[in-house]
């Protein structure tokens, strides 16, 4: 028998997350919540001969351009002075309801500005890259953002790529 949780008390500005793994017992059904978003990994919607893609849904107008939601898609370590290149295939539902973009921000302490590349206006699988070249070894956060704009709808990220220059 399943258990059901309940989860309530998430709040604007606190950026609380809550991550299931095999939601249900269930293999591969995984799930992260967030204020106004949800985040699931599917097979339904994908890019060409990826395994599948994660499906970030903004159920809110609270999730907008002053608070889109951070939806962290990896951790990448690098060596210094050695230019980094993310890619990643993303998606949207709906053309103008929701804006995402792939984004690493600022990170001073391994001497990176803000680097990010923005999913155009439409519904096509589009590969966005961002890259940077870190002054200092280390680690830093790569994001999906997505948010409101006109209305409801979902976005997605497939499979991630980084390479380092040699």
């Amino acid at each position: 028998m399943a258990e059901t949780t309940q989860v309530s008390g998430m709040t604007l500005g606190a950026r609380p997350e809550l991550h299931s793994i095999k939601e249900d017992g269930t293999e591969g059904n995984n799930w992260v919540t967030f204020y106004g978003a949800t985040a699931n990994w599917q097979t339904a919607t994908k890019h060409s001969t990826e395994p599948g893609a994660w499906k970030v849904a903004i159920t809110s107008a609270s999730v907008n351009s002053g608070y889109k939601n951070l939806f962290k898609v990896a951790e990448v370590a690098f060596e210094a002075d050695k230019e980094v290149t993310v890619t990643a295939w993303v998606k949207k539902d709906h053309a103008t309801s929701v804006a995402c973009k792939l984004i690493a921000y600022a990170n001073s302490s391994v001497g990176i500005t803000e680097q990010s590349d923005t999913k155009a206006s439409d519904t096509d699988w589009e590969q966005l890259t961002i890259a940077f070249t870190p002054t200092e070894a280390g680690v830093t956060e790569i994001h999906l953002e997505s948010w409101y704009v006109a209305g409801n709808s979902n976005t997605y990220i497939g499979t991630i790529t980084v390479t380092q220059a040699a």
